[in-house]
């Protein structure tokens, strides 16, 4: 490593883009002219097809590339003064993601969470193109070919593709960190380190990045956004175009050095409450209790105490889900993303200490798969319905990881969780629990066998049951108080209902015991019969076209349905 006692004391690291560009030109014109930098280029070395465990390596590698270059390694970090990092494009996740990584968040191997030197010595992240919302396959090239590339593995371009799990937990844990750095250097100056300036950057002809994939800026403390006049998205960082470049370098120049006012005019988040209701999948049979509950929460209603506080209910409607559909791995996950985006929508204005989830039936395994795949998602309470979880389910990870809770004066508080179940529930004893015999695993009868190893976890179920079926926690009962207000009091209080009476069928226990084999049996069956039919075919149009039909019926549902 050369000797950093003859290198300028600051350093400025840029990483490049996915697509080849002429970022050089940027490097050279800024060390012409800014002496004062260290100026060192990285390439991530990604392609649209590389796999998001390589996505994942390439940031923890660029961090400790950058910890390397800040003389950390070698005892020698007190030279390093101050660290700008610059990225474009695809550069500017790997940044942000990178600079997570320094400060302790989301390491894939968690050796310790003290931020490293060179984190705390950041004084400006510049995002040039860098969309915080992920990329959009329209405005891609070649985007039309996404959602059958997206069929076929976890690329890196899926990965940060917008709505995709990656990015939206690299947007979430930035929402989170930069607004809890700032707030504990506004409460202590003289102690905590001073937070960087974010600096977006957009191109007013950019034909990847338009100005609302950047529009988190609004809700972030010292955050500016910065616009340059011409070229497109991959001339963004070219300097070399006579014609462009006597006016673009100094656009750049300002973001990348410059002053910037109004850093600290944003749109604070509320400490509202935010209460997520998400309907099974019949939700035609069950919408009412979804409105009466909606009702129940909301403001001046006797039931519940809600102080001065202005709850916010959130209720995303995904239609009429078949039996069917949902015994179809690809067509249960389809409405994932759906709920992660509302989710998304609401951290951008209210603090997550304040939310609280109630799910019925598929509605369960949304959040638990959401949950599962964003480590940044929590939630402060969290009730079950006629859910579809396996009993198996690990909620110790998630109380591990801080998911089920909230802070509070910057002490973490565990959260709740809690499973009402009904006594005969078809859809979840026979139907979830069925599909256990067909080698999946992300569903089961949860939500009439209720959870295994849970006794140290703040996760509780009644000894007893609700009489009926599938929505019966969800209804009023005879001899029963209205459940909505005592929904509602769990949700807004955390206090638990009165014991149910009713107890477990136990035929249909014993039928639920038995689904599993009875399910194998049916697809057993199905098997026999198409192989049936491949004999037919191979018979009547030959080896090749019988092959050929075959793999090419089945290439496209499984295609399809993780797709759509």
């Amino acid at each position: 490593m050369a000797d950093l006692s003859a290198d300028p004391s600051k350093l400025m690291v840029i990483v490049p883009g996915l697509r080849k560009t002429k970022v050089q030109s940027l490097v050279d014109k800024i060390q012409a002219t800014h002496p004062d930098y260290r100026v060192k280029l990285l390439p991530h070395k990604l392609h649209p097809f590389s796999l998001r465990r390589t996505l994942n390596q390439a940031v923890s590698e660029l961090a400790r590339e950058i910890r390397g270059l800040s003389g950390e390694n070698v005892g020698k970090a007190k030279h390093t003064t101050e660290v700008v990092l610059v990225g474009h494009s695809l550069g500017g996740i790997l940044i942000r993601a990178a600079y997570l990584y320094g400060l302790g968040y989301d390491r894939e191997t968690a050796d310790d969470s003290e931020p490293h030197d060179w984190a705390k010595k950041v004084t400006r992240i510049v995002l040039l193109g860098s969309p915080n919302t992920g990329f959009r396959e329209q405005n891609l090239p070649g985007g039309w070919a996404y959602p059958f590339l997206a069929g076929l593995g976890s690329f890196a371009l899926e990965s940060v593709h917008a709505g995709a799990f990656w990015i939206a937990n690299l947007r979430l844990r930035w929402l989170e960190v930069m607004r809890k750095l700032w707030a504990e250097h506004s409460a202590n100056p003289r102690i905590a380190f001073t937070p960087p300036l974010i600096v977006q950057v957009y191109g007013l002809k950019d034909d990847v990045v338009a100005r609302e994939d950047i529009d988190d800026s609004k809700f972030m403390p010292h955050t500016v956004s910065s616009e340059v006049s011409t070229g497109n998205h991959g001339e963004l960082v070219d300097l070399t175009d006579p014609a462009t470049k006597k006016s673009r370098w100094p656009e750049l120049e300002h973001a990348i050095f410059g002053q910037h006012a109004n850093a600290d005019v944003f749109s604070a988040a509320s400490s509202d409450p935010v209460y997520f209701i998400l309907h099974g999948i019949r939700a035609s049979a069950y919408d009412d209790w979804i409105r009466d509950l909606r009702e129940t929460l909301q403001p001046g209603q006797k039931e519940i105490a809600l102080a001065e506080r202005r709850p916010k209910v959130v209720e995303p409607n995904y239609g009429f889900f078949s039996a069917f559909q949902f015994a179809i791995r690809g067509t249960r996950r389809s409405n994932i993303h759906q709920f992660l985006d509302l989710y998304l929508a609401e951290v951008l204005t209210h603090q997550s200490d304040g939310f609280s989830f109630i799910g019925h039936s598929n509605g369960t395994y949304m959040m638990a798969n959401v949950m599962k795949n964003v480590r940044a998602v929590r939630f402060r309470r969290i009730m079950l319905a006629g859910s579809v979880l396996p009993p198996t389910f690990d909620w110790a990870r998630l109380f591990d990881l801080q998911q089920i809770g909230y802070y509070d004066d910057d002490v973490w508080h565990h959260g709740q969780v809690h499973n009402d179940r009904a006594r005969k529930d078809y859809p979840v004893g026979f139907l979830a629990n069925g599909m256990r015999g067909l080698f999946f695993r992300d569903v089961g009868a949860a939500g009439f066998r209720g959870f295994e190893g849970v006794q140290a976890l703040n996760v509780t179920y009644h000894e007893h049951t609700y009489p009926k079926g599938h929505g019966a926690a969800l209804m009023n009962h005879t001899k029963y108080p209205p459940r909505m207000p005592e929904i509602a009091n769990y949700l807004v209080n955390g206090v638990t209902c009165p014991e149910p009476l009713d107890n477990i069928s136990k035929p249909f226990a014993w039928l639920s015991r038995m689904a599993p084999y009875l399910m194998f049996v049916l697809a057993a069956a199905l098997l026999y019969f198409l192989v049936v039919g491949f004999i037919a075919l191979l018979g009547t149009i030959g080896l090749g076209w019988a092959i050929g039909i075959y793999v090419a019926a089945l290439g496209l549902t499984y295609m399809g349905l993780r797709t759509f």
